[in-house]
């Protein structure tokens, strides 16, 4: 099967690239942070434009299968906020993630357009997996396999932005991941001095507090 691709340079198409640039903005943020809230919301409005991006294409199995993936997100975010707080793993987790593989089976049926359609769907699951878990290094590892998976599938939509962004964004991951540790260490790092920093400052304010009390006392 030969896959012949041309990117027209309708008012559509130069859309929906300036919505990809934007959601691959916050995409890259999303690998940038530690913290599972901010990833799920940078994840989350990497969704919303998305969506719009694959609207504007008329990549309906990439557009349905990012609103599925916002409505996850939304769902792991609130449970997050309100029940999350022990780090672990809940029913809830295991139920939104189960409710995601149903309905992308589904989606996958009704919009499919050829066996690269199913990449997306793939995308989804695989990335659903990784912010269903709750270690940051395994999101990144996985991110570094959607993000290839990624490439191919914008090229058979027309993406060329998608294309570029998704083969940088798979670098991203990859030096996320290769720097995970290295990260930390000068994080911890940071934070010690911050630390000693704030105990020197403190030790200095009970000094002069002392100070001017025997002054006082002297006077």
């Amino acid at each position: 099967m030969v896959i012949s691709i041309t990117w027209d340079l309708t008012l559509f198409f130069i859309l929906s690239q300036i919505f990809t640039v934007v959601a691959y903005g916050f995409f890259a943020l999303s690998f940038a942070t530690k913290n599972r809230n901010m990833l799920l919301i940078f994840s989350s409005i990497n969704c919303v434009f998305n969506a719009l991006a694959f609207l504007f294409l008329s990549a309906w199995t990439g557009f349905f299968m990012v609103l599925i993936a916002l409505i996850r997100n939304i769902a792991f975010l609130i449970h997050e906020k309100y029940w999350g707080k022990s780090g672990k793993l809940a029913l809830f987790d295991h139920i939104v993630l189960g409710l995601v593989i149903a309905v992308s089976v589904i989606v996958s049926v009704f919009a499919y357009d050829g066996v690269l359609s199913l990449l997306f769907v793939v995308m989804t699951l695989i990335y659903s997996f990784s912010v269903y878990q709750k270690n940051i290094k395994v999101y990144r590892i996985l991110g570094i396999i959607t993000r290839a998976m990624g490439i191919v599938y914008c090229g058979f939509i027309g993406s060329f932005l998608g294309m570029t962004f998704e083969a940088i964004l798979c670098g991203v991951a990859a030096a996320s991941v290769a720097f995970y540790d290295k990260i930390d260490i000068l994080s911890n790092k940071v934070k010690k001095l911050e630390e000693v920093c704030k105990e020197e400052s403190s030790a200095e304010k009970t000094e002069t507090q002392a100070e001017g009390i025997e002054i006082k006392k002297e006077t």
